[in-house]
């Protein structure tokens, strides 16, 4: 697999600052009258951010591609274990700050992966696809949704 990823290794000088949250509902559920149950959400919910977890980020490309949608798709956050050995040193990582934002300085302009866990026991991973531009600061808000990976990386099957 070849490491398209050394563009990340230059020093640059754009930024990336971004904020991971979710809010965590209480789920109610009453008789509908019909033998089943109607579930509903209460209250405006608890804030789980990002505070004290490892953000991950990663260069756009084949060698971690594969891994980004495993992270998400197993709800674990691994990096260089799913990645190529030479690749390795092109993961960036940090700890999210107690409210739950992070920011990446002295980035070279491109594509990236920000990968992080929302919450604890057990959280949840949000992953997001960033482009960082030179001299200019990039603003991403991850959140735990099931729109990863990306339907085209991906081609369509029948059930």
């Amino acid at each position: 697999m070849p490491a398209d990823t050394t563009w990340s290794r230059v020093p640059g000088t754009a930024q990336l600052a971004g904020y991971a949250y979710r809010r965590a509902f209480r789920h109610v559920s009453v008789p509908n009258g019909h033998g089943g149950l109607i579930q509903y959400s209460t209250g405006r919910g608890a804030l789980l951010t990002c505070a004290g977890q490892d953000v991950l980020l990663m260069p756009q490309g084949a060698p971690f591609d594969r891994a980004v949608d495993n992270m998400f798709r197993y709800n674990v956050l691994t990096d260089a274990a799913l990645a190529p050995a030479d690749v390795a040193q092109d993961l960036r990582h940090l700890t999210c700050g107690p409210d739950g934002h992070f920011t990446f300085g002295d980035l070279p302009a491109g594509a990236w992966y920000v990968v992080t866990m929302i919450g604890s026991d057990p959280g949840d991973v949000a992953v997001s696809a960033v482009r960082t531009q030179a001299d200019q600061t990039a603003h991403v808000t991850l959140q735990h949704r099931w729109n990863w990976p990306p339907s085209w990386r991906h081609p369509p099957s029948l059930w």
